[in-house]
Order: C-alpha cells, then sequence, then structure tokens
C-alpha cells in the first residue's frame, strides 16, 4: 500500500482551518483487505469535519476503516480541523 498525505494550507494562522486530503493506494500485486490507516490530528489541531469516500473515520481514535481495495485502487479521506489558540 502506498499513502500520500497534503495539506491546504502548510502555514496557517490561529483560528484557521486546514483541510488535509489523504490517498491510500493499493500498488498491488494482489487485492487488500480490512485496510486501516491511523490518522489521528497533531497537538494544536481541533477536529472540525471529515470526508471519507470510502470506509469510516473515527475522529477520536483518528483510525480510517478503508475496508477492501483491489489492485491499483484508491481510496481518499480529507480531514478539516482548525489551529486551536
Amino acid at each position: 500500500l502506498g499513502i500520500s498525505k497534503v495539506v491546504d494550507d502548510a502555514h496557517p494562522d490561529e483560528g484557521e482551518t486546514v483541510v488535509y486530503t489523504l490517498v491510500v493506494t493499493n500498488l498491488g500485486p494482489t487485492n487488500a483487505g480490512s485496510i486501516l490507516v491511523s490518522e489521528p490530528l497533531a497537538n494544536g489541531l481541533a477536529y472540525v469535519s471529515h470526508n471519507a469516500g470510502q470506509g469510516t473515520y473515527n475522529s477520536t481514535s483518528g483510525i480510517w476503516s478503508v475496508g477492501n481495495l483491489e489492485t491499483g485502487e484508491s481510496a481518499q479521506l480529507q480531514i478539516s480541523a482548525t489551529v486551536a489558540a
């Protein structure tokens, strides 16, 4: 599996909301099942919302339960968080 993570604002100010985008890709050579990705928010960030293109995200534990991906298939998760004071 391959995982990438980008943020829409690398230098946000206090009180601003940032969006993290994670993409997990099954690089093969076989299908992958029961995929779990750990993505807890860093200190200083307050959870706002998320959008999981596949699976579910638990904002308390930071675990994204992706499920299954066939070879070459990808799934995306976006997490919005506010920079705490």
